[in-house]
């Protein structure tokens, strides 16, 4: 698991840079995250109060300023490119998940959707892998609900982005039971004639808590569902709908759904056996 590997590399470090991290995203039950003794450095502008982790030196101000003035007290860092590449080496064979497997289903997402798109991203096991593969060049390219992890936002975080830049385009990454939840915001998408994309990764489970629920060697309950048919949801909505299957297949999709407008909702079948392997 990626897991593994990030908590075997964290466990051999001397020294923890905190940079602006949310604690409200570590849970002692889901992850260990690092040993009690190792030192943390918190770099943050106002400051975290509430770290589950005492920081031993608690730096606020300016982030950039801050790590440029260490860089140069210290003379830098030892790690090189080739460290880098290396590093990844050990956690990105985990992403390369065949043609229908999340990872590659979202490369290909972002392909189609082209270097100056917007993704809102929901919550569930896509949005993991998510944050690993999809590669973002600036600032608020990725939106995603970090903390609350509230399922659902996706769509309304998508339609955000429409309006509020609207010379952007936008998709809204979603799985299938975090789309049903807020399936009603569609009507929004109609009545502001908004041109906007939705792919919703369907394995008609809630792969996330049916992971936990294997971990804890529970019996699978309560994670499965029936999805409704995507092309007679788009029509209601009036949009476009297509089911597919693969990176290259969604990321044509994706495509054809940005260059021609309107409200295209795309069905992304997924082989969901890789979020074992990625989590």
């Amino acid at each position: 698991m990626v897991d593994t590997h990030q908590q075997a590399f964290i466990d051999r470090a001397d020294l923890l840079i905190a940079v602006g991290l949310d604690p409200v995203e570590l849970r002692a039950h889901w992850l260990p995250g690092w040993r009690s003794d190792l030192p943390m450095l918190a770099i943050d502008p106002r400051g975290q109060m509430d770290l589950c982790h005492s920081a031993k030196w608690d730096l606020r101000g300016p982030v950039g300023p801050i790590i440029a003035a260490l860089d140069q007290a210290t003379g830098g860092s030892t790690w090189t490119p080739k460290h880098v590449r290396e590093h990844k080496a050990n956690w990105a064979p985990f992403f390369e998940d065949g043609a229908d497997g999340p990872a590659n289903t979202i490369r290909g997402i972002q392909r189609g959707l082209g270097p100056e798109g917007i993704v809102s991203v929901d919550v569930g096991a896509h949005r993991i892998t998510a944050s690993h593969v999809w590669h973002c060049t600036r600032p608020r390219e990725m939106l995603q609900s970090n903390g609350f992890s509230t399922m659902g936002t996706g769509l309304p975080g998508a339609i955000a982005a429409r309006i509020a830049v609207p010379d952007r385009p936008a998709v809204a990454l979603c799985g299938d039971a975090g789309l049903w939840m807020s399936m009603g915001e569609l009507g929004i998408v109609q009545d502001r004639s908004l041109d906007l994309v939705v792919v919703y990764l369907a394995d008609r489970t809630l792969s996330l808590i049916a992971l936990k629920q294997d971990r804890r060697s529970m019996p699978t309950c309560g994670v499965g569902f029936t999805n409704p048919d995507v092309r007679d949801l788009a029509r209601a909505f009036g949009g476009v709908g297509v089911s597919v299957r693969g990176d290259q297949a969604v990321e044509a999709a994706v495509r054809h759904g940005v260059q021609s407008g309107g409200l295209h909702i795309i069905e992304a079948q997924i082989d969901a056996s890789a979020y074992q392997r990625q989590m």
